[in-house]
């Protein structure tokens, strides 16, 4: 995300929801990390959605996993 990188993990879902950590890492690390993934890679703009006191997040997926 711009000069940020993250690294994200995602718990197993309970219905609708699941738990997930994020966690800043160093740029280089991320790219190292991204050398070891297989293709495609997910592409995708996130975006929070505020409602009061909750929040969630919607994902637009790009590239091979548009549709």
């Amino acid at each position: 995300m711009g000069d940020k990188a993250y690294l994200t993990i995602k718990g197993m879902a309970v219905g609708a929801t699941r738990p997930e950590f994020e966690y800043e890492i160093p740029c280089e690390d991320a790219k190292e990390l991204l050398n070891l993934c297989e293709m495609p890679l997910i592409e995708k703009d996130r975006y929070r959605v505020e409602e009061e006191e909750l929040f969630g997040k919607i994902d637009e997926f790009l590239g091979e996993n548009r549709d």
